[in-house]
């Protein structure tokens, strides 16, 4: 990837897109103000991730007068992670920028990264220290993160910015992980360069909704935890091991009472309720179980991981 027609742009900026219609003339504006300050070559590449809205024709007017910025559409909605992927895959910068259209983290922000990133980093992250997000929002990620630090023993930091500069060879390496089940914030983490956090400042999203309801936050919060652990399958190991070794022992409790005591076995309630209880954890343990193998037959089938409707160079 770092052949002469990358070395000559010296900044990408990645930008993923969903029914952003409101936000995207202001922030090309602010963008490019940004870039054109740092005297350096650079493209801009927006990534409309199925945008139901006027996201696109929006982009394509961006792009007609001004061919430094790009723009990929997909066929269809394929996922934030999905779209930054393709924003990598096609970007040429020697770093890459990668941002949300929503404006939360201001491009004004990005020459903080690139001064960091100077020092030697491959990764430069933006660091929040005052989140305007909403108290669900801001609870629920905390949330997911500790657990994914803890599933996944990776420092996750749940003040963390989608804004953040990577070196193209964290790009380049970044290509070769094709996995579907993408959470591309935890392989660029998992990679193990050396980074670095700056802190900016984090503003209310400009206009719109976020696009992130709870249904996709489970749907990343599972993605996330089963493609970089397999601590649940081994916690199902351990619980089954123990209720097995329990079970056994309360079996020759039991056994021992009514050959040395004659004590009768009664309780035909509390019967009822173990064995629904172990049905309850069989089915936890299958769709646990079910939720890696489903997993491992996306994998197999091979299939791309985007489709691209049109690409505007």
């Amino acid at each position: 990837m770092c052949d002469s027609e990358s070395k000559s742009l010296t900044y990408s900026v990645v930008i993923p897109v969903f029914n952003e219609e409101d936000n995207l003339e202001v922030l090309y504006e602010r963008l490019t103000k940004v870039m054109v300050s740092l005297n350096e070559p650079y493209e801009i590449i927006v990534v409309d991730d199925g945008s139901r809205d006027n996201s696109f024709q929006i982009l394509q007017g961006l792009h007609k007068n001004d061919s430094k910025v790009k723009v990929i559409r997909f066929t269809r909605n394929f996922g934030q992670h999905m779209a930054i992927t393709a924003g990598l895959d096609n970007s040429k910068g020697e770093n890459v920028i990668i941002m949300d259209a929503d404006l939360q983290d201001p491009p004004e922000e990005i020459p903080k990264l690139i001064v960091k990133q100077k020092e030697g980093y491959d990764i430069v992250y933006g660091y929040r220290r005052i989140r305007q997000d909403n108290l669900f929002k801001r609870i629920t990620s905390k949330v997911y993160l500790w657990l994914l630090a803890k599933l996944t023993r990776q420092t996750v930091n749940p003040d963390i910015t989608p804004l953040r500069i990577i070196s193209r060879r964290v790009v380049d390496y970044m290509s070769q992980l094709r996995e579907r089940s993408r959470f591309y914030g935890g392989l660029v983490s998992w990679l193990g360069f050396p980074f670095a956090t700056v802190d900016i400042k984090h503003s209310e999203r400009y206009r719109g909704k976020t696009k992130y309801n709870l249904r996709k936050m489970l749907a990343l919060a599972t993605e996330g935890i089963i493609s970089f652990s397999d601590l649940p399958l081994r916690l199902i190991t351990y619980f089954g091991l123990t209720v097995s070794v329990v079970s056994f022992i309360i079996g020759i409790v039991i056994l021992i009472r009514q050959l040395i005591w004659d004590f009768q076995v009664a309780g035909y309630t509390s019967t009822i309720v173990s064995l629904f209880f172990l049905g309850g954890i069989l089915l936890l343990v299958l769709g646990v179980i079910g939720q890696y193998i489903g997993r491992i037959h996306i994998e197999v089938k091979k299939r791309p991981l985007y489709v691209i409707r049109d690409n505007l160079e």
